[in-house]
């Protein structure tokens, strides 16, 4: 899983955002604290920073992250995957062949016979 590089603001700056308490700043700074993620060595570790993250993003009672909080509650089996095969697989060919294949059953709705089909690609 590629990630862009890191920024790190000012410190002023960030001292300044931090005593405003915004609900962005807030979503900002878990957003940062998510990319330790991928930096963990285990998925025993990798599950714990997820439990951990989870519950603070609820706690902050912002909507879009505790959107993203369920989804990786959801996925998380599938996500931990990522760290027992050693960080080196990635789903992209699987997701490459989802891409193609999902409109071409989209027009090959409602064909009863085999032909029909074939003819459409």
């Amino acid at each position: 899983m590629a990630r862009a590089p890191q920024r790190t603001p000012s410190a002023p700056l960030a001292g300044e955002l931090l005593k405003l308490n915004l609900d962005t700043v807030r979503a900002y700074l878990l957003k940062e604290e998510f990319r330790q993620f991928f930096d963990a060595r285990s998925p025993t570790l990798a599950n714990r920073f997820l439990k951990r993250w989870r519950r603070r993003a609820y706690r902050t009672k912002l909507q879009p992250l505790a959107q993203f909080a369920r989804m990786l509650t959801h996925h998380r089996p599938l996500i931990l995957n990522w760290f027992r095969t050693g960080r080196c697989h990635s789903s992209g060919a699987v997701e490459g062949l989802n891409l193609k294949a999902k409109p071409a059953l989209r027009r090959a709705f409602g064909f009863r016979v085999e032909p029909q089909i074939i003819f459409l690609n």
